[in-house]
This record gives C-alpha cells, sequence and structure tokens, in this order.
C-alpha cells in the first residue's frame, strides 16, 4: 500500500486521545476511558460477548459508573461507531482535485480498503448496530449521501456531468451504486469473511485497484487509461 494513505486503527485512536487528556475534567476522561474500553471488547469479544462488567474493568471504573454515561452496552458501542465514522472523514485523503480522475479514485479506495483490514473485528461487531437501531440506517444514509455530493461535484468540476434534470438523477444513482458496490465487497471480505473472497485479504493494493476501475467504469463509462 502507498505509504499516501494514512492509517488508523480506531481502538488505537481513542487509547491515544485518552492518553492526551490528563488536563481534561474527569467526568470527560472517564467518558473516554469507557469509549475506548468498550472499542477494545468489540475487538476482543464481538457484540455477543460484550458486557458492561468488562468495560468497566479495562476502563479502570467501578461497574456502577458505566451507568453514569451510558443506559447498556449497545448504546456504548453506538458511540464507538460514531467515532468510526468521524474517524473516516478525519483520516481520509485530501486534495483529490488536482490529481487524474483514475489516481484520486484508486487513492481514496487504497484508504477504505485499509480501513476495513484494519478495523476488520470492530466493523463485524458493529454490523450488529445497523439493524438492531432504525436511525443507524438512517445516518448511514446520510453519510453516503453526502459522499455522493462530493463525487458528483469533482465529476461537475472535471466537466464530465450535468446535474440538471433526469441526467443528474441517473449520476446520483450511478454513485450510490459505485459506493455500495465498494461496502458490500469490503463487508464480505473483511467482515464476513466469505470464504470465496477471504483468500484476498491479505492483497489489498489488488482490490483497491479492481474497485478503482469498477469505478472508474461506472462513473465515466469507460476503462481507466493504461
Amino acid at each position: 500500500m502507498n505509504a499516501d494513505v494514512r492509517d488508523f486503527r480506531l481502538a488505537d485512536v481513542l487509547t491515544g486521545r485518552l492518553a492526551k487528556m490528563g488536563d481534561r475534567p474527569r467526568r470527560a476522561r472517564t467518558r473516554a476511558a469507557l469509549v475506548a474500553a468498550t472499542a477494545q471488547e468489540m475487538e476482543r469479544s464481538g457484540i455477543d460477548g460484550l458486557t458492561v462488567a468488562r468495560i468497566a474493568e479495562v476502563a479502570g471504573v467501578a461497574h456502577g459508573t458505566f451507568y453514569l454515561y451510558f443506559d447498556n452496552r449497545i448504546e456504548a458501542a453506538m458511540a464507538v461507531r460514531r467515532l468510526y465514522d468521524a474517524a473516516i472523514r478525519l483520516f481520509r485523503p485530501r486534495g483529490g482535485g488536482e490529481l487524474p480522475p483514475f489516481e484520486a479514485i484508486q487513492r481514496m479506495n487504497r484508504f477504505y480498503v485499509r480501513s476495513y483490514a484494519n478495523n476488520a473485528r470492530l466493523l463485524r461487531a458493529s454490523q450488529f448496530l445497523l439493524y438492531a437501531r432504525p436511525e443507524n440506517a438512517v445516518r448511514r444514509d446520510r453519510i453516503n449521501h453526502r459522499w455522493s455530493v462530493a463525487i458528483l461535484h469533482d465529476l461537475k468540476r472535471r466537466l464530465i456531468v450535468d446535474n440538471s434534470g433526469p441526467s443528474g438523477v441517473t449520476q446520483t444513482m450511478l454513485v450510490r451504486t459505485a459506493i455500495a458496490m465498494a461496502d458490500e465487497l469490503l463487508r464480505e471480505i473483511y467482515v464476513f469473511r466469505g470464504p470465496s473472497l477471504a483468500r484476498l485479504a491479505g492483497d489489498q493494493e489488488q482490490i483497491a485497484n479492481v474497485i478503482s476501475r469498477s469505478w472508474y467504469r461506472i462513473l465515466y463509462g469507460a476503462d481507466p487509461p493504461v
């Protein structure tokens, strides 16, 4: 994987953030400790093995203290999932508008492949949350919509799309198709570990290249330049 793609593993990010909070109010530090512990336990035990007692133990607080911050283990897990989405926005590559189209697409997909690979166990645990709480599906749709708007803006800037009328609707559907395709493939490879695809997990560059070529064909209607 190229060095221009920033790495992150959310459990490490949260632990590192906690270590820098020495001058913050105790309540903020305690909540951060509980969230970091929840992320660690989601990776270790999944959602089924996630318990309030273990979260409190890892965070170094009394069992009852947990309930001053969260109603239950699922609420804590949802906080972790929201922070994962925030981390994606924080760490994803910027400045792709100055790159050739395929290079910009490839750089972004390298980032998403690496994010899935580094956070696979956490994403496997949080997958349940997408179905357990309807608001999560709404939030996910909102995130994908914002992302599709940004992609459409880039396409328009590159003078290949007119967003007026039916053509704009078609282009929006094409972008959402590309997003959904990539998400589903990466879930199958890293989260669900489907037997026919999991063997590809170690070759992140190949996965990013295949997804990027598919994106280019969907958005530009042609093969990427050699």
